[in-house]
Formats: structure tokens, sequence, C-alpha cells
């Protein structure tokens, strides 16, 4: 994309010259922000991502990922919130883990969408709904057996 915003063609021997110097000083200069992004070369920039995270360098990768995600790629946003929840290549902030995960989620990223729910039970103090849930319905029915043999000791047998 670079090399063909300056007249070049994409393999070197094309029949377009070179750019003078000054044309190439009059260009404006381009910012990330402002370059329009094809879905192939956020999957490109998403794996220099996923390689340099997996070389061990997360402040690399946090990076990259962090310009692909601005341009909604979700699942440079669900990593950044794993980076953010964890610390992982930058300071540890749940609240901007929640906001990659939120972001990915929207887009249907499924794991995105359960480690957002996960962390926002686990801020109101909900550890285990399932496993508390199943202590509630035990007590209920140790509750239950209780009253039933209440009941049957009050019956008379005849």
């Amino acid at each position: 994309m670079w090399i063909s915003s300056f007249g070049f063609s994409g393999h070197g021997l094309g029949t377009t010259p070179a750019p003078r110097w000054e044309e190439f000083k009059a260009q404006p200069i381009r910012r990330w922000a402002d370059l329009d992004v094809t879905t192939g070369e956020l999957k490109r920039i998403y794996d220099r991502g996923v390689a340099a995270a997996n070389r061990g360098e997360l402040g690399i990768a946090v990076r990259l990922w962090q310009r692909v995600a601005e341009q909604g790629y979700a699942k440079a946003q669900y990593n950044l919130g794993v980076a953010y929840a964890r610390g992982l290549g930058v300071p540890r902030d749940k609240a901007v883990a929640l906001k990659w995960w939120d972001l990915a989620a929207k887009q249907g990223h499924a794991e995105a969408a359960r480690q957002a729910s996960l962390l926002r039970a686990r801020r109101f103090g909900v550890e285990r709904p399932f496993s508390k849930l199943v202590a509630a319905m035990a007590s209920a029915l140790k509750a239950t057996v209780k009253w039933l043999r209440r009941v049957a000791s009050t019956c008379r047998r005849d």
C-alpha cells in the first residue's frame, strides 16, 4: 500500500517513473488513523502481533493489536482485553479490559462476551453463580425434607 501510494508498481519494474523529491516532500504525512485499511491488512497486522506475543514481546504485540482493534478487528479487541485483564505488556486494568471485550462482543465474538460477563459477575461479588445456586437448592431441599419428616411424625399410623 505504501509503495503504490508514491507511484511505484508492486514489483519494482513498473512503467511509472520514480517520484521526484519535491513531489515526495509535498505529500502530506500519513498517520495510522488516516489510512484506509482493508480486512486483509488488518489480519496481517493482527498476525504480526500474535507472532510478537509468541516470541514474548508483549509490548509490541499490544501496540499492534491496539492499532488493529481501533479499526474494529474483533480478535484484536479480545486479545487486548486479555492483555489488560492479566497485565500482559500493559498495566493491569479491568475497566479497560471490559471495554475491549464489550467491543469485541458487539461484533459477535463469543469468548469476549463470556469473559465480559464473568468479569462483571466478579465485580459484583458473584464468583461462581452456579455453585451458589446449587448450594441454595441443597439448603432448600434439606428444609423441605425436614418439614416432610415433621409432618409425617404428626400423622397417625393405623
